[in-house]
């Protein structure tokens, strides 16, 4: 599900499952071993936070110490419809434009108007 874009930080509470040089596709740490599953639990329920299990960012470039949440998806089947279609709409263009900036601000823009053409057609 698209969600209004949000700051993000990287974290090690995520692992990347897809990426390209803009985009990454994750998965909580959480739903990994038994062990470390249980640890992070333990953090989540102290400080009240339960993440969905997927997400997708945007990244500025590689190196990028900042994304942008552009999705969350609570199983595998959600986050890869909403990696497809952004790989079909939005990757394309990114791909086109020279300026990080423009970049981001082009994809930020689109994910709004995604959301709110969602969010209107349930009213």
């Amino acid at each position: 599900m698209f969600v209004l874009p949000a700051p993000s930080e990287p974290s090690a509470f995520w692992s990347d499952v897809k990426a390209t040089k803009n985009f990454v596709l994750q998965q909580s740490v959480s739903t990994g071993g038994a062990f470390l599953k249980s640890v992070l639990a333990t953090i989540q329920n102290v400080l009240e936070t339960k993440p969905p299990p997927y997400r997708i960012v945007y990244r500025h470039d590689p190196s990028a110490i900042a994304y942008i949440l552009l999705a969350v998806g609570e199983t595998t089947g959600e986050i890869e419809s909403d990696w497809k279609w952004l790989s079909e709409n939005i990757m394309p263009v990114v791909a086109e434009l020279d300026e990080p900036a423009e970049r981001a601000n082009f994809v930020v823009t689109k994910i709004r108007f995604l959301v709110s053409a969602e969010e209107g057609g349930q009213d």
